[in-house]
């Protein structure tokens, strides 16, 4: 709601009785501030002031809250064609608060806002009644000049709609909207200074639409989507109920509706930019059913309930028309082509060409309508069919003009895409390849393919009637690397595969744990949506078991999922109320009891008004692949890179196109790379063996991750040797973080972690009565990937054992605790409470450096230190002693610095068990 500092001058009415009927535009307001005789308030206040001065009107708000704004009153018909601009520019102040234009206002709870930032963000909105309601969030935009440059405004009532622009570039189009009064002027917001320049408003002439005649030959551009329907590489929606059905067969997508009344559609989502001419064309024909029926092309639609539709139907009829809110609207009632639609069982081309403002029908190569472009209600197209009819397309096509692809820095190296051959790939679809962290196991989906597990279930026949049908779905596939070859792909069996959709989501890095899409029954039959969880035992995969998700939901038919190799980040596509566009990513993290917090949006830096899916984030948790549909690129979708910049997860480098020898016009997805980073292997539908392959290029240089170090070791049973399952946290020396959990082989024993540079990290394993020893490991100096050989020891908690504390550090040759220390100490808390007849005595040691007195002496203190500590975090004193030894018992030698400091440290005894 506008604040009590809000200005308003309601002086100087101009009143405009009549325009004429004037086939010119009408300047009916312009100020150039050359001097004040339009009377706009002057002020002067110690929060306020407005001045004109040299041709500038200076408006200066430094008050701490609220906005101030400054308007006038012109006799705008906003029902008819208008336009208001102004030059403004912010000369100080915080440069994300908003400046701009005020417009339709009626009184301080009622008027319309277009808002800048310096800072290069733009927004739209209204307040009726106080209450503010948004238009357009805040948005980024490259049209803006920052801080000290001028920024022309303008937003106009053309073409049929309300369209907005920064610098004469077109940054928004919203659907025409009631004024709330006649007032226009200028926002300020608090911590500011702006200057404006001018203003003028227009009453302009309505354009009228240019011919273009049948001239309908395919624009330069880039051929976007090129749908021949020879398979389902494109994911359209094959399936039957009571209502209708559809299937791709023999080269045309077959539709038909069963109901003796209403419509239905199949549509899909394909982002087209609004304000760039475009080019769509498919061929369809009825062959089967009721000829009075329609059937066509749907666009711009968001849902069933907001669309745009042009028809025909084979008595030679067309229509277009559209629905917003459910409510129905026409652009063109029923009309006769006798000479221009062919009747049923022939093939009828429907072309929308949308050139600069308008929009252009053509029937069979002939123009029938045209119409000024309206705002799209979303970014889905496809097909409408009404009541009882049967439809086959036979292809779809769209064109875009050629657009500026982001790419990486040198995106050409000479790489080709390798297909991986018989021994992976096959004639049916291999999907959703993931590569382990050593890169020796590939895990792919397999389509249909006759060795899936299968079930029968009721397909259309090639007729449109039913009959039962064996269905494979996909199952999951794997192959190992063999002296450098990969050897062939084998199913994994069950209890991962079922008669339903199974595929490997994520693969943990010591192959001990995979996520799996989808829910499983305790049977092992399919549960539903969802995302599961198994785990080796050395013999084979555990039951899948539901992964919580708090607050998972998705309005998408796809989704995808990816578990980071830390196993504390989830990173899923969805669609959900905040969505960008289609699906968005979006991130979950693993909360203490094993269940994951609310999917939060990853934000506009990723997101597009597309869709962003099969997301891949690098060993280093920072580098992230992704497929989008919504960046410039080379196909339906390409794949992308960004670099997360923070820890809130939001803020990210500019997406980066991997470039040709990645993507293609064809679809590309789920890039994967082996924590080594030296290839990436992917799925794409170009030079397959069938239909989608898997493929290996080598990374570009500009693509890779940053370093990481691949661990590998054993846990140990530290009395006996024999190997443990344990379960191993990962923690930042410094503040105690958990960065990576991981759980070793309860046969060998066996872990893997991968952890990127730049840190020292504390080891942290876990098993059922034992005592885990931390232990350290510094990568503050790792320059590129390497592997290493960490076994970690577990200590039996019994009778006489005694413990060394590793990560128990104090000041040097004092006895005071160092703050990362305290994660030992609260473990060692923790044991205690566990066991509540555990005694121990904390003993202290130091190296022979020094005086045998003061050995013994800091040595004695530095147990206290630790047992008082102990005593501080509610453990009975009576459980507790200390003792000190000097440096008479030392565990290495002493002569050189790297073993003498082994001798100083804090162990504790267990003397009552």
């Amino acid at each position: 709601m506008v604040k009590n500092n809000l200005i308003l001058l309601f002086t100087c009415i101009l009143s405009w009785t009549s325009y004429a009927n004037s086939q010119k535009d009408r300047l009916i307001f312009e100020d150039q501030f050359d001097n004040n005789k339009q009377n706009w308030i002057i002020q002067e206040s110690p929060s306020h002031s407005s001045t004109i001065e040299n041709g500038h009107y200076v408006i200066t708000n430094e008050g701490e809250k609220g906005f101030e704004a400054l308007t006038h009153k012109a006799d705008i018909n906003a029902a008819e064609s208008f336009s208001i601009e102004a030059k403004l520019k912010q000369v100080k102040g915080t440069v994300n608060y908003g400046y701009g234009l005020i417009f339709g206002m009626k009184d301080t709870e009622n008027f319309y806002v277009f808002e800048v930032t310096s800072n290069s963000y733009f927004s739209i909105y209204y307040y009726s009644k106080g209450e503010k309601r948004k238009l357009v969030e805040f948005t980024k935009t490259d049209a803006l000049s920052t801080m000290g440059n001028y920024n022309d405004l303008r937003l106009a009532h053309e073409s049929g709609m309300f369209n907005f622009y920064i610098n004469n570039q077109r940054i928004a189009s919203l659907r025409p909207r009631k004024f709330f009064g006649n007032r226009f002027g200028f926002k300020v917001m608090k911590d500011m200074c702006v200057w404006v320049d001018y203003i003028k408003v227009w009453q302009l002439d309505q354009k009228k639409i240019p011919k273009i005649g049948n001239n309908i030959a395919i624009p330069n551009g880039v051929n976007y989507f090129n749908e021949t329907f020879t398979d389902n590489r494109n994911r359209w929606t094959e399936f039957e109920d009571d209502e209708a059905y559809a299937t791709i067969d023999n080269g045309q997508y077959k539709l038909k509706h069963k109901l003796t009344s209403g419509y239905f559609f199949w549509s899909r989502y394909l982002f087209i930019e609004e304000f760039k001419d475009v080019y769509i064309e498919t061929n369809i024909k009825q062959v089967g059913g009721d000829s009075k029926s329609a059937y066509g092309l749907v666009f711009g639609m968001k849902d069933a309930k907001n669309f745009y539709s042009f028809v025909i139907s084979s008595n030679q009829v067309f229509r277009i028309f559209g629905q917003e809110n459910g409510k129905q609207f026409t652009l063109k009632k029923w009309t006769s082509a006798e000479n221009i639609i062919n009747p049923m069982s022939k093939n009828n081309r429907l072309t929308i060409r949308k050139k600069g403002d308008f929009l252009y029908f053509f029937i069979n190569g002939k123009e029938v309508f045209s119409d000024y472009h309206r705002k799209f209600f979303g970014h889905r197209i496809g097909y409408q069919v009404s009541k009882n009819i049967l439809c086959a397309v036979n292809d779809f096509k769209v064109v875009i003009p050629k657009v500026d692809i982001n790419l990486i820095d040198n995106p050409i190296q000479g790489y080709v895409k390798e297909n991986l051959g018989g021994g992976i790939n096959s004639a049916y679809d291999e999907l959703g390849p993931i590569i382990s962290a050593d890169g020796e196991t590939l895990y792919l989906l397999r389509d249909e393919h006759p060795e899936n597990i299968s079930s029968e279930v009721s397909m259309p026949n090639n007729v449109g009637g039913a009959a039962t049908k064996r269905v494979y779905y996909n199952d999951i596939w794997y192959a190992q690397k063999r002296d450098g070859e990969w050897g062939d792909a084998i199913s994994i069996g069950q209890p991962l595969n079922n008669e339903g959709h199974n595929f490997v989501i994520s693969v943990s890095p010591d192959n001990n744990t995979l996520l799996l899409a989808n829910e499983y029954r305790p049977d092992g039959s399919p549960g539903g949506d969802g995302v599961s969880i198994a785990h080796s035992d050395g013999k084979g995969w555990s039951n899948p078991e539901p992964v919580d998700i708090v607050g998972d939901y998705n309005f998408n038919k796809y989704v995808s999922y990816f578990l980071s190799s830390n196993n504390t980040v989830l990173v899923m596509a969805l669609e959900q109320e905040d969505s960008h566009g289609d699906l968005d990513l979006y991130v979950s993290f693993k909360k203490s009891n094993g269940a994951w917090t609310i999917p939060k949006n990853m934000g506009g830096d990723i997101n597009s008004p597309g869709s962003e899916s099969t997301a891949f984030l690098a060993p280093d948790n920072k580098t992230m692949y992704f497929s989008s549909s919504g960046w410039p690129g080379y196909g339906s979708n390409d794949i992308f890179m960004t670099k997360r910049l923070d820890d809130s997860w939001m803020k990210w480098t500019k997406p980066k196109n991997l470039g040709p020898e990645v993507n293609t016009s064809e679809w590309e997805g789920y890039y994967s790379i082996s924590a080594e980073g030296d290839y990436a292997y992917l799925a794409s539908y170009t030079n397959t063996m069938g239909m989608s392959d898997i493929f290996r290029i080598k990374t570009h240089d500009a693509a890779k991750p940053e370093a990481v170090m691949l661990v590998k070791g054993v846990v140990y049973d530290k009395k006996t040797s024999k190997p443990l399952k344990a379960s191993i946290s990962v923690r930042k020396l410094d503040n105690d973080e958990v960065v990576a959990l991981a759980t070793s082989n309860p046969a060998t024993g066996a872990y893997e972690i991968v952890l990127p540079a730049g840190e020292s990290y504390s080891f942290y394993a876990v098993g059922e009565g034992y005592y885990s020893m931390r232990e350290n490991k510094d990568l503050n100096d790792l320059s590129g990937y390497e592997e290493s050989s960490f076994d970690l020891y577990l200590v039996p908690i019994e009778l006489g054992a005694t413990i060394k504390l590793n990560n128990v550090f104090f000041i040097r040759s004092k006895n005071i605790l160092k703050p990362n220390s305290y994660a030992e100490l609260n473990e060692l808390v923790r044991v205690l409470k566990s066991n509540p007849t555990l005694e121990i005595v904390v003993e202290g040691h130091t190296d022979n450096t020094g005086t045998e007195r003061l050995n013994l002496q800091l040595s004695e203190e530095r147990a206290e230190v630790v047992m008082n500590y102990l005593i501080a975090q509610g453990i009975k004193k009576q459980r507790l002693s200390s003792k000190g030894y000097g440096g008479s018992k030392p565990i290495a030698e002493n002569r050189i610095e790297a073993t003498r400091k082994l001798n100083r440290r804090v162990e504790f005894k267990i003397v009552k068990y």
